[in-house]
């Protein structure tokens, strides 16, 4: 797919599924940096959340900070709901405050977690009931987003899987191309062509 050449991006969590099918999409036409904190890649830079300096990156040279890190399993968050919490929420919120500061536009991955139940019923701008711990997390970054940031771009994912990874980077990409801002679903489960998914994000 021929695409137009996008602004400098760092991805926070480019590893993981999601993030490292959006580190080679990227990268085919861009300049990117990418980060790994356990799953070490070739190209990919070290990165904790909880204890790395994300000035060592040099956050001048972003338009764009993808942050797709984050403890996923939610079982785990239960269990340890401070460590994830670490994880999942503040770390997070230290990172949006640092591309704040350099004017990086955030691009959270969130989840349709924020819900609760019958996630995929559900529009952006419904209430969020989460109960689960993972789900709290997320809201309470988006929160956190929300208030604290003019411009950002929050993506909720329901389960990704390699079937469908490709198909969720393509619109997580097409969205930032076109500078939108907000919250926007993306529903793994569908395969939409371009036209309906651009005809959809311009009706939210």
């Amino acid at each position: 797919m021929k695409r137009k050449t996008m602004p400098n991006t760092i991805i926070i969590g480019a590893s993981g599924l999601i993030g490292k099918c959006l580190f080679d999409n990227l990268s085919k036409n861009n300049l990117v940096t990418g980060t790994y904190y356990k799953n070490e890649k070739k190209g990919l830079l070290y990165y904790d959340l909880v204890s790395s300096n994300i000035f060592d990156f040099g956050l001048y040279k972003y338009k764009y900070g993808i942050i797709c890190s984050a403890t996923t399993k939610i079982k785990e968050c239960q269990e340890q709901p401070e460590k994830s919490r670490e994880i999942n929420v503040l770390s997070i919120e230290r990172i949006i405050n640092d591309f704040k500061e350099f004017d990086v536009i955030p691009v959270f991955m969130s989840s349709v977690t924020v819900f609760g139940e019958n996630v995929f019923m559900k529009k952006e701008t419904d209430e969020r009931k989460p109960n689960c711990f993972y789900g709290k997390q997320k809201k309470e970054v988006e929160d956190f987003i929300i208030k604290n940031v003019d411009k950002h771009l929050i993506i909720r994912l329901g389960k990704i899987i390699p079937y469908n990874v490709q198909s969720v980077s393509e619109r997580i990409i097409k969205a930032m191309e076109m500078d939108l801002r907000g919250i926007y679903h993306i529903n793994p489960l569908e395969v939409l062509d371009d036209t309906k998914f651009l005809k959809e994000l311009r009706e939210v």
